[in-house]
This record gives C-alpha cells, structure tokens and sequence, in this order.
C-alpha cells in the first residue's frame, strides 16, 4: 500500500490518504507456470518487488496473500468492491482477466471497502489497515459520505468532492482504489470516504 499526504488547501486538518490497489504483471514466470490458471482461494507470494507472484499452498509460511475474486480484464474496476482486496493483478496469459488479491489472514467483512454512509472505520492510516469499526470504538471515524471514482489518484479537489456529497463538515478524506494498464490505457479507479469523528 502506497500512502500520500495532501494539504487540504485552507482548510485546516484534512489529509488525503491515497491506498493504491497495485497492479502488478505476472511477467518472468517460467514454462507451465506461466499457464496456471489462477482461483478464488488460491494463495501467491511475491517478489521483493512486488511486480512478480506464483501460487503458494496456503499453509505456507510465504503465503502471504489470497485470490478474493477473479474478474474480466476489462472489469478491472470490480476489485474495489471485493471485501478484503488490497491489489488487482492483470494478468494477459492463458486468459485476460484481473486477479483481485488481498491479506490471506484476515476478516473480509472488517475491510472498508464497501463501507457506506453512517458507518465507522478505525483511524489506522498505512501501512496499518483501517477496518470497519463500531462507532462507539475509540478513535473511529464516522464516514459522512463516499464518492465513487474521483479521479487522478491525488485529485485536488478532495474536499470539494465531499462538500458536493453533502459532506461539509468532514475533516479528514481518505483515498482507496485500483490502478492499472489494460491494453496500452491507464485504468485508475477509486472510492473516496469523507471522515469526521465519530464523537462528534
């Protein structure tokens, strides 16, 4: 996961946090390897880089990260709106689909990535994971609104975002989403949650 702080311009206390699904091409793999078809369920580890992965049995101790959902190439977007998915890996061989992938040990109905309005997610900020909280909890943050794909990832106009969705009063915007190349295009997709304190 990738964090980016932004300044809120002029107003005081907002902080954009951008967390990148990373898109990662399963190229420099060998021979049969190459051919594996991939699963909902199936386990991958990564290279030091992050830019390279191969199926792992899940009780090893390398496996790191999980298959949540696998989709159409062109339906890269469909990550986002996989409880417990962090990556999307496009993948051109044998077949051109996107491998929605996230932590192998946790609990997807904890993951922000379909919170709504009036629900709470913690105040971890990365490479700690923000999960869906009850509001009562110390530190939650109450989401007061969420727009679906403003776009580019560091869009300026964060704060405006929410003010359009009725959100005025948020103090912090935190960014999530997927990005990618699919046939020599930049795909960016990203859901924006507009913060207060759940305190009030």
């Amino acid at each position: 996961m990738v964090a980016l702080l932004i300044g809120g311009g002029i107003v005081l206390g907002v902080v954009v946090l951008a967390v990148g699904l990373m898109t990662a091409f399963r190229d420099g793999q060998r021979g049969a390897d190459r051919e594996q078809m991939f699963a909902v369920g199936d386990c991958v580890v990564w290279n030091a880089a992050g830019t390279v992965f191969d199926r792992v049995p899940c009780s090893s101790q390398r496996a790191v990260d999980k298959v949540y959902a696998v989709v159409e190439l062109t339906e890269l977007a469909r990550c986002v709106q996989v409880d417990g998915v962090e990556r999307a890996v496009t993948l051109t061989s044998p077949d051109r689909v996107a491998l929605c992938v996230g932590p192998k040990d946790i609990d997807p109905s904890k993951s922000i990535n379909n919170v709504q309005r009036g629900e709470c997610i913690s105040s971890e900020v990365p490479p700690q994971r923000p999960r869906r909280v009850a509001c009562t909890e110390s530190g939650a943050r109450k989401v007061d609104a969420r727009v679906d794909h403003p776009l580019p990832q560091n869009h300026p106009d964060a704060k405006r975002d929410c003010i359009n969705a009725g959100a005025a009063d948020s103090t912090l915007m935190f960014y999530y989403g997927a990005d990618g190349v699919v046939d020599g295009k930049h795909e960016a997709h990203y859901r924006l949650l507009c913060l207060s304190d759940a305190r009030g």
